[in-house]
């Protein structure tokens, strides 16, 4: 099976597919835990259709004032002020259920394809294998994956050189395109500055355009907040420098919730990370022993039981590459001895963390 484009490979094809178009797609389904994608997908599909004279309708699931009988009228009738219409609703997850009259005002649109006009639903957690995105691919549709942008390098590059990552590749074409110079290097420190937000980054690109020749450590805000699951992803591959960094991050700058806002309950961080920390260490412990019957990784990583996606996937072969199977039993005891200290009224602080990062480091091995 192909591999599926990058998020800003796909934005440019829809770019440049809308530009050459005299009409707009039946239907485009925009799909992801990226918002920050989605927006500027949306943002190209509402700007050619504004282009081309069609009727802007949005909905929003979400929204106290979402009326399903508007919006399904919306679908089902011709344009009031224009004569093609292009109906947005976003969150239709939350309401486009099965056998729902929104989802087969929705199907029902999608099958006439003789009639004007375009559909765009904007998805946080929709499927690819739903209903409504088969029913985009059956009516000729566009549909995009806006996921997260990996912030470490691929798992083939044997340099392991963070420059690599996704993130920080995407940040210097980004100021590319700004016409903002930045390199890898620097591309770095603004990513360590505010990690995988991409707003906030597109944020210090707006200080670094605005600063007068000032020094890039002189422009840099350090916004960036925690994450405890890529800090127990770091701790079980190992690796020390990353863990410390996001260990420091998350007990001075908190977690970032779902809304934008951070929550910082320093008490409750290690409650947060331990769970995502064992179950590493328990695939990477299992995969071991998969390993030492002469299994092959893939089979390793079935036998772990590590999903069939990307990130988990590159996630345990870190993990399992770290330390031997002996010593991946170790440190998942010294995980439960550090919940057991909490539990009986101890506290696990930064501190504590950084010394565990630091005990349970990957050793350089020979090649």
């Amino acid at each position: 099976m192909a591999r599926e484009p990058d998020p800003p490979t796909q934005l440019r094809e829809l770019a440049a597919r809308l530009a050459g178009s005299k009409e707009l797609p039946r239907a485009v389904l925009i799909r992801g835990n990226e918002n920050y994608f989605r927006s500027r997908a949306l943002d190209l599909v509402v700007a050619r259709a504004k282009e081309l004279g069609h009727e802007i309708c949005r909905h929003d699931a979400d929204s106290p004032d979402f009326a399903p009988q508007g919006l399904v009228g919306d679908l089902c009738s011709p344009g009031l002020f224009a004569a093609a219409r292009l109906v947005v609703l976003e969150s239709p997850e939350k309401v486009a259920k099965k056998d729902s009259m929104i989802l087969r005002g929705i199907t029902s649109f999608l099958g006439k394809s003789d009639s004007p006009g375009g559909l765009v639903l904007v998805a946080d957690t929709l499927r690819a294998d739903s209903v409504l995105a088969k029913a985009v691919t059956a009516a000729g549709g566009i549909s995009l994956a806006c996921r997260k942008l990996w912030e470490s390098p691929p798992p083939w590059d044997t340099s392991q050189d963070p420059r690599k990552s996704e993130l920080v590749q995407w940040l210097v074409g980004r100021a590319r395109e700004r016409s903002i110079k930045l390199d890898a290097n620097g591309a770095l420190v603004l990513v360590a500055a505010s990690g995988n937000d991409l707003g906030a980054l597109d944020s210090q690109l707006d200080r670094i355009a605005g600063g007068g020749g000032a020094k890039l450590f002189e422009l840099v805000a350090s916004d960036a907040a925690g994450s405890p699951f890529k800090v127990a992803d770091d701790l079980a591959r190992g690796d020390a420098p990353n863990a410390i960094f996001g260990i420091t991050t998350l007990y001075q700058n908190g977690v970032r919730e779902d809304d934008g806002t951070r929550k910082l309950d320093r008490p409750a961080l290690f409650a947060m990370m331990a769970p995502a920390l064992k179950r590493s260490l328990r695939q990477a412990l299992a995969g071991s022993l998969a390993l030492e019957q002469s299994k092959s990784p893939a089979e390793a990583a079935a036998a772990a039981g590590v999903i069939p996606q990307e990130a988990a996937q590159r996630a345990f072969h870190a993990a399992l590459a770290a330390r031997p199977a002996k010593e991946q039993r170790a440190m998942l005891e010294d995980v439960t001895r550090l919940e057991r200290l909490q539990r009986s009224g101890g506290e696990v602080d930064e501190n504590e963390l950084v010394l565990f990062a630091l005990r349970w480091r990957a050793k350089a091995r020979a090649r």
